[in-house]
């Protein structure tokens, strides 16, 4: 039985020339066999409102991103 190892990188800036975003693009790339990356996708999150009656769409989909993930990489 093959297990793989999910990754969550997470930058922690927006910018499209981002070191830390170039930091886990490289560690990607570097990952052994049994591991892959995935990124989280920052840009449409809100700020936290406890006022809201359901998540955002961007909210849930992040949300389902760290359930699916093994390990968290944060630059």
């Amino acid at each position: 039985m093959s297990i793989t190892i999910r990754v969550l990188g997470i930058s922690g800036s927006l910018r499209a020339k981002s070191c830390n975003t170039g930091l886990l693009r490289a560690a990607a790339g570097q990952l052994p066999a049994g591991m892959e990356m995935q990124f989280a996708n920052l840009i449409d999150l809100p700020f936290f409102n406890a006022d809201l009656a359901e998540r955002p769409a961007a909210v849930q989909a992040f949300f389902e991103q760290l359930k699916q993930a093994d390990a968290l990489l944060l630059a």
